[in-house]
């Protein structure tokens, strides 16, 4: 084991053990139930910024004022009104540059909707119900648009959450997008091709695994996440720090929880449209 990757172990162990806020969430969503809690999910993750998200579920009178205009309109009808009830919405947050969706996703939206709506027709919960994470990603990352890193999103907002609907959870490591593969090579160089990098992504995690009580249900949600944000620029440099033994990992574990975490939501929003 290489002192980098020893580092970053110990890092996450002790930000685990010291700050579990930062693997906590609490978004408006989980004020929903149901058929209304899914839906605002799905909703939350294509426009990807919480104002602006409130905001238009409550214009389109949620899912079930969404669903009476899926049935009762034409396919093409049913895109020109979600374009219509979108068209002042603001996609992505303040920084465009690390948001999962953007301002130009904005023109997808309508499309994406429609096919999740078309996929999801006996019911959402009913649909994610009794499929495996793996299913699931598959199916859903073959919406328009969407894509693997949306898909996992999608997951991991439905996953981590209050209710008990859906009993499932990655088993592995996923190729989500070049956040968690700049986080990688960071610490194994960036010499290695993309399938070396999975192999040490999945190792580095069965690893952490032994070394911290992180629930299965949570943890490559987490570890995806956590090399996403640690090698953005507000604290870049500290983390180099860390992994090359001139910061010691507790220490820092406690100034990425400062920078990144609160009791809210486990990242704040400037760190959310920072990641990958």
């Amino acid at each position: 084991m290489s002192q980098k990757e020893e580092n970053f172990i110990n890092f996450v162990s002790y930000l685990w053990e010291k700050h579990p806020e930062c693997f906590t969430s609490n978004p408006w969503t989980e004020r929903l139930d149901g058929e209304e809690w899914a839906f605002s999910v799905f909703l939350r993750t294509i426009i990807w910024n919480d104002p602006e998200s409130i905001k238009l579920y409550k214009k389109i009178q949620g899912y079930k004022g969404t669903l009476e205009k899926y049935r009762t309109l034409s396919p093409s009808q049913f895109e020109e009104w979600f374009d219509e009830q979108q068209s002042s919405i603001l996609i992505g947050g303040k920084n465009q540059g690390g948001a999962h969706r953007k301002q130009f996703h904005k023109k997808d939206n309508p499309r994406a909707l429609r096919k999740y709506l078309d996929k999801t027709s006996i019911g959402q919960i009913d649909f994610f119900k009794g499929k495996s994470f793996d299913q699931l990603y598959q199916e859903i990352k073959q919406i328009p648009s969407i894509g693997k890193l949306l898909s996992f999103d999608i997951l991991s907002r439905l996953v981590q959450t209050r209710h008990n609907y859906l009993e499932l959870n990655p088993l592995k490591a996923y190729e989500t997008g070049g956040g968690p593969i700049k986080g990688l090579q960071a610490i194994y160089g960036k010499s290695l091709s993309k399938p070396e990098l999975m192999e040490l992504y999945q190792q580095l995690g069965e690893k952490i695994q032994v070394v911290a009580d992180i629930p299965p249900r949570i943890f490559w949600f987490e570890l995806e996440n956590i090399l996403c944000i640690y090698q953005k620029k507000n604290i870049k440099e500290k983390s180099m720090k860390m992994l090359s033994g001139h910061l010691n990992p507790l220490k820092y574990s406690h100034l990425y929880a400062k920078e990144f975490c609160s009791s809210e939501r486990g990242c704040n929003d400037d760190a959310q449209n920072e990641c990958c």
